[in-house]
């Protein structure tokens, strides 16, 4: 796929779904308190997103350090 921006929304409430979206370096764009009501009670949710560029530095951070990783492994395997 060829995206350039992915953006997500989760309840405030949902600590689980906002602390997973910051681990993956989404930035938090939207906190909109009082925007709607959903079952009886005004909802609080938060928008994130994250686009291609920051996405990329990411990934090639990860890619090193699964490498490095890999590489530590096999020598460490050598060893024995």
């Amino acid at each position: 796929m060829n995206l350039h921006r992915i953006y997500a929304r989760c309840s405030a409430a949902n600590e689980a779904s906002w602390r997973l979206m910051e681990k993956l370096k989404m930035r938090r764009e939207a906190d909109l308190r009082e925007h709607a009501i959903f079952k009886g009670a005004w909802d609080h949710m938060y928008i994130y997103a994250i686009v291609e560029d920051e996405w990329r530095a990411i990934s090639t951070k990860l890619d090193f350090l699964r490498r490095s990783a890999l590489c530590v492994c096999d020598l460490l395997k050598g060893e024995k």
